[in-house]
């Protein structure tokens, strides 16, 4: 009986750490708004009614939430499958713009048939992520390069060979600002009539739940998160930790090469993409606090996802009440290094009972 209450209490810790967090980071953001000398009132309703509003009466709101979370939950859960595999995989940013430059790049050969050309468009998206996250992930495994340093420097040197080879070869000859369009067969297509609502969500929750079931209900899956856990276990094991760190770098790219091509191709009305990559900025950063809330889990992702897709969405409501939409970034700052504080604690914990216990050795 105690095994299983403490089995609850372990399953119980991260969601009880996430509800904290979540709590603090909305009463420091609400703490914010009212040091800016704003209605605290008015911005919370406006945030509400812009997010999720009455979906019963106007359910545009909830779509717009919906459109941010879709891509959101792709890269959280690149980030996560890499720290369930022991890594700090920084270049989900990066590999997003590697998917949208392929998505392009395909968009722009003529004359095959619709369904091969929507293909090479889906493929093209995902190849150009996966080679991307392949660079970080040989760097690791055979010359054991620090996978931050190497996957930071890798989104700026992303960032300036799209925006350059897109706007220099591949510019909309109609609007200087934006890249070629996705043709209109190879688009996402909407899944509520008349908003921004594509089919990418369910595309993204049906991804998250087999990256689920692989990560909990396979060997491969097992083996990566023993790997990440205890690397010295996994070889004794003999599981490859090096194996699993590759995998889950090339699935993270994979998951990145997702994520580009639903902000490249499923959501209108540019369906490209626009100059200085604006609308693609952000969004593998922003999967690190999805993770991060969702406890680096796929379900909890999901419900993370959301939640910061609806802050997100709105952000828009705060500036008709002369508040700026980045007080959001204030939300959800405070509740990402509130998460890291208990890994903190625990880290601190550790260090000091391994001191003590080569104290007693001495002894």
């Amino acid at each position: 009986m105690s095994a299983v209450i403490e089995a609850l209490k372990e399953k119980a810790e991260p969601i009880i750490n996430s509800l904290i967090a979540l709590i603090i980071g909305f009463i420091g953001g609400m703490l914010a708004i009212y040091a800016s000398g704003h209605d605290v009132g008015q911005a919370m309703y406006q945030l509400y009614i812009h997010s999720i509003g009455n979906p019963f009466e106007n359910i545009y709101p909830l779509t717009v939430t919906l459109t941010y979370a879709g891509p959101l939950m792709l890269s959280g859960l690149a980030f996560a499958l890499c720290v369930r595999a022991g890594l700090f995989n920084i270049g989900v940013e990066g590999q997003i713009y590697m998917a949208a430059l392929g998505a392009v790049i395909a968009a722009s050969v003529v004359g095959l048939p619709a369904p091969l050309h929507t293909l090479l468009i889906i493929a093209s998206a995902i190849a150009f992520a996966v080679a991307w996250s392949a660079i970080p992930a040989a760097l690791k495994v055979f010359r054991e390069a620090n996978e931050v340093v190497v996957t930071i420097m890798l989104n700026y040197v992303a960032f300036g060979f799209v925006d350059y080879i897109i706007f220099r070869y591949f510019p909309n000859p109609n609007d200087a600002t934006k890249s070629i369009v996705i043709p209109p067969y190879a688009r996402i297509p909407l899944l509520v009539p008349q908003t921004s609502l594509s089919w990418n969500i369910v595309i993204s929750v049906v991804v998250l739940l087999v990256i689920y079931f692989l990560l909990w209900y396979t060997r491969p899956g097992y083996e990566l998160r023993v790997a990440g856990t205890n690397p010295k276990a996994a070889r004794y094991a003999g599981i490859s930790p090096k194996k699993a760190m590759a995998t889950s770098f090339l699935l993270a790219g994979l998951l990145a090469g997702i994520a580009g091509l639903e902000k490249v191709a499923g959501l209108p009305p540019s369906y490209s993409v626009m100059s200085s990559l604006s609308n693609l900025q952000g969004l593998g950063f922003d999967g690190i606090a999805v993770a991060l809330i969702g406890g680096n889990h796929p379900l909890g992702i999901i419900f993370a996802a959301i939640l910061v897709g609806a802050l997100h969405a709105g952000a828009r409501g705060l500036n008709l009440v002369g508040i700026p939409k980045e007080i959001v970034w204030v939300f959800q700052g405070i509740i990402v290094i509130c998460l890291a504080v208990p890994n903190i604690y625990t880290l601190i914990k550790r260090r000091i009972a391994y001191l003590r216990g080569k104290e007693v050795v001495k002894e």
